[in-house]
């Protein structure tokens, strides 16, 4: 009898085992492609863009989040990955407006001022005039010391760009307002390299947040019962898969 019934679930079971055995029907999680309700989804298809019934693409996230840091991680519905990215995108945006704006206070601020101690006139003047007016006691001065050096080559202010600082100490003042004002004006410009390495962090962790989303929502075998239900009286044998959501 029992040879019988062994002999019976061996017959019945070798087509499904065979066909389990093909290299073509293994199973796996990353090549697994199952069937819910008509629609069929491939966890590995929406790691190169093409978003799948319940999955997200790798490739929009990583745009996402590039274009505005932070989006990424709101596709991948990590809020709070999201909110940081944002809030240090703000930071730096917020920053750099206001080191252009405060520098540009200043250069304001040192113009006037050379204007009052050193008797300038501010129009038509360009950077590199006041950057001179930092180095030379006036306008003489500055012709001499080209004279000397330079010779025939010599590039000498005339009439329209007179100077003559009241003292020295005034002149150090004008230094230090102008220097102030250049180091806001590149303080600014580091901030665009720090919005730039916040885009490509926060691409790079949009990448990491969306494939973990979508490990999240792969098929698990943890979760599978199979039950085998056999029938001596007619002879065969029930088989019933079952997955917990």
């Amino acid at each position: 009898m029992f040879r019988k019934v062994t002999t019976t679930i061996f017959l019945l079971l070798s087509p499904i085992l065979l066909q389990a055995a093909s290299p073509q029907s293994l199973l796996t999680p990353e090549k697994m492609v199952w069937q819910r309700k008509g629609a069929i989804s491939n966890p590995k298809l929406s790691q190169w863009g093409g978003e799948e019934k319940g999955y997200k693409s790798t490739n929009l996230g990583f745009l996402l989040s590039f274009l505005l840091p932070g989006s990424g991680q709101a596709y991948a519905q990590s809020k709070g990955r999201s909110t940081f990215f944002l809030g240090l995108e703000a930071a730096v945006w917020a920053g750099f407006f206001g080191l252009r704006e405060y520098g540009g206070w200043l250069k304001d601020d040192y113009k006037l001022y050379a204007a009052e101690h050193a008797g300038i006139e501010i129009k038509g003047k360009d950077d590199e005039f006041f950057r001179l007016l930092a180095f030379y006691a006036s306008r003489e001065e500055y012709n001499r010391y080209q004279l000397w050096g330079e010779r025939e080559k010599a590039q000498l202010y005339g009439e329209g760009y007179y100077w003559e600082w009241e003292s020295v100490q005034a002149r150090k003042k004008y230094k230090s307002i102008r220097d102030r004002s250049k180091t806001a004006y590149q303080r600014a410009v580091y901030m665009l390299g720090i919005a730039l390495l916040n885009r490509i962090v926060s691409s790079i962790d949009a990448v990491r947040q969306v494939r973990n989303y979508n490990k999240g929502r792969r098929f698990n075998f943890s979760q599978v019962e199979m039950e085998i239900h056999p029938s001596l009286r007619h002879k065969e044998i029930g088989l019933a898969l079952k997955l917990r959501f």
